[in-house]
């Protein structure tokens, strides 16, 4: 489903604050990313763990 232009903004500015939050830092667990997640002020009931597709696919590789 395409997102209309207020949510692929709004989607963006989360995309942009979430990976200059997370530029400089080693995040080494789940756990650390759920903390730093909630630094930022992300409730942690909107925090959930993500398939690691990379290692299920090969990195690099695309989904199809």
């Amino acid at each position: 489903m395409p997102l209309t232009g207020i949510e692929k903004c709004s989607g963006d500015e989360h995309t942009k604050r979430i990976s200059e939050a997370f530029k400089s830092t080693k995040t080494t667990s789940y756990q650390a990313m759920h903390k730093k997640l909630e630094s930022l002020d992300y409730p942690a009931s909107v925090v959930h763990a993500m398939p690691d597709h990379a290692a299920r696919h090969g990195q690099g590789s695309t989904c199809a």
